[in-house]
């Protein structure tokens, strides 16, 4: 994914009842923690790497 602010993602926990502020939480648990943020000139692109089973 690439987006044009330069502000760099931050993983944050949710309540059990709050509906947002998952994504992030989400990506991290699917991919064990393999995720990344590159800054770029005009933004960043984060990616992650997801397991192959």
């Amino acid at each position: 994914m690439r987006d044009g602010s330069p502000e760099l993602p931050v993983l944050l926990s949710a309540g059990e009842d709050q509906e947002c502020r998952r994504g992030l939480a989400l990506v991290h648990e699917l991919t064990g923690g393999r995720w990344g943020t590159t800054l770029e000139p005009w933004g960043k692109s984060v990616h992650a790497d997801l397991p192959v089973s």
